[in-house]
């Protein structure tokens, strides 16, 4: 069995994340890596003339005058080779923008108000966190089908998943985002990701666990010790 992730995001009241007014702009959470797919991000951006912000670190920076400064040594950082060679040239701080790591509240407050969050996955991503905490914010998820996203996003209802590497699809997901309902994007988040839901689910697992165990030992036939003399 699994347990999915949750968020203290999820557990307040139903709308309050969902008053905030909704842009057209389109977020990408997490650290700046192949990966995470910013680049694909970016160049939708451009096609599509849709704002996007991106957000996260770039290796172990976290502004860009952390990166900026850091000196010849931070080319040697897989993750800032990607950004210098993949990622900045379609960053231009206009419709592309690189904001570096936000404290939470003003993370939050970005997700919220954002037309949708993004993530063109390049691999098998395990958790998803920025996935539960932009439907518990309301906002619908758009990416690529693969991971840990086809247990996380209803496509049609809480977002919309396409196959890997179709940015064709991915594009026509963004264009109809506004079908996505946020306020069912953030009554899922409420059902399926709040703490007390992740510790009801933690719990039913080694209950699970323990009762195959017990089985399992009362089913291995027991050999008598030899008497000690």
């Amino acid at each position: 069995g699994h347990v999915h992730l949750a968020t203290p995001l999820a557990a307040g009241p139903l709308l309050a994340a969902s008053a905030r007014p909704v842009g057209r702009h389109l977020v990408v959470l997490g650290r700046i890596t192949p990966y995470k797919g910013q680049h694909v991000a970016a160049a939708l951006a451009h096609r599509l003339r849709r704002d996007v912000v991106l957000a996260g670190p770039v290796g172990p920076y976290t502004t860009a005058l952390e990166l900026a400064t850091a000196g010849e040594q931070a080319a040697t950082n897989p993750d800032v080779r990607y950004w210098y060679e993949q990622v900045a040239p379609l960053v231009d701080g206009a419709r592309v923008r690189w904001v570096g790591s936000l404290a939470p509240a003003a993370r939050d407050r970005m997700v919220s108000s954002a037309a949708a969050t993004l993530f063109p996955l390049d691999w098998e991503e395990p958790g998803g966190t920025a996935v539960v905490e932009s439907l518990a914010l309301g906002t619908p998820v758009i990416g690529y089908r693969r991971g840990c996203l086809p247990e996380l996003v209803s496509s049609g209802r809480t977002g919309w998943l396409v196959e890997p590497g179709d940015v064709d699809a991915l594009a026509a997901a963004v264009d109809a985002v506004s079908r996505i309902d946020r306020t069912e994007c953030r009554r899922d988040a409420v059902e399926r990701f709040t703490p007390a839901r992740m510790a009801e689910q933690y719990l039913a697992l080694y209950r699970t666990v323990l009762a195959r165990t017990a089985r399992t030992a009362a089913a291995v036939p027991t050999r008598a010790l030899p008497p000690r003399w």
